[in-house]
């Protein structure tokens, strides 16, 4: 398998982290998707594959937009994996959309709710080069950013400070630093963002907990949690099950370590 990262035109950087390709070989394991704070928009390029979530499959045969807030997913095929995906900032998927997909009660989608009918999958399957393909999802994603970007640099502060710096943030003290009433900011940031601003800290709390522990290859995950401001081992243990359906010390092994979608190649 194989996972490489590559960076979006500048004006879409600040909602959109960076576009990833995976591509494996039949029957080769898979990466989990990770529940988190944002989205993810795929687009196929080889045979349908299948996305399970909850005991239920999605199958995709074109594009899918994951918005994995309760649990992750995984992802199964017997056949070749080869797509390209677009991963957004937390607040971001929302700037190119006129729909509110924080008010639907699902985390699976056809982007066809989402964005005009458009002939973005033939382009892609057409193109001979990743940097075609790269400059296809920038010109489409520009020209809907300049349609309908819509979150304020006030909570695209917040969102930063909230997520970053989780140990340390304060809502009120954010809300009063961008200059909003705590009412009005809760309001707004959950438009952006599909969470209440104290939920996102303990997503954002959990992400870089278990990308730490992943990348460091970390078995032992009592010293990472406390300096991540759980309260104890048990505290993490269960918030650990409830994202990741597993506990700690069974997940944290040789072959996730190995095989997750933070351990990428550097792209372009």
């Amino acid at each position: 398998m194989r996972i490489v990262y590559y960076q979006p035109a500048p004006e879409l950087a600040k909602y959109i982290r960076c576009y990833w390709t995976m591509e494996s070989c039949p029957g080769e394991k898979l990466p989990a998707l990770f529940p988190g704070t944002s989205e993810e928009l795929i687009c196929n390029l080889a045979d349908p594959f299948v996305l399970v979530k909850d005991n239920a499959a999605y199958p995709v045969t074109q594009r899918a937009v994951l918005s994995l807030r309760r649990s992750g997913c995984a992802l199964r095929s017997l056949s070749a994996i080869s797509f390209i995906a677009v991963r957004f900032r937390a607040g971001g998927f929302v700037n190119f959309t006129p729909l509110e997909i924080y008010d639907l009660e699902q985390e699976i989608f056809c982007p066809d709710i989402f964005f005009e009918n458009d002939n973005l999958l033939p382009l892609l399957s057409d193109s001979t080069t990743i940097q075609n393909k790269i400059n296809i999802l920038d010109e489409l994603l520009i020209r809907l950013l300049r349609r309908y970007e819509r979150v304020g640099e006030d909570i695209r502060y917040a969102v930063n400070e909230l997520f970053y710096r989780y140990n340390t943030s304060d809502v009120c003290r954010t809300a009063d630093y961008i200059g909003l009433g705590i009412r009005t900011f809760e309001r707004r940031f959950k438009k952006a963002t599909g969470f209440a601003p104290r939920n996102f800290i303990g997503y954002g709390r959990f992400h870089h907990t278990l990308k730490g522990l992943i990348l460091g290859r970390e078995r032992d995950y009592r010293d990472a949690a406390l300096e991540n401001g759980y309260y104890d081992q048990a505290h993490f243990i269960r918030v650990f099950r409830t994202f990741m359906g597993s506990t700690p010390g069974a997940y944290l092994n040789e072959i996730n370590f190995s095989n997750n979608y933070y351990a990428v190649d550097s792209g372009s």
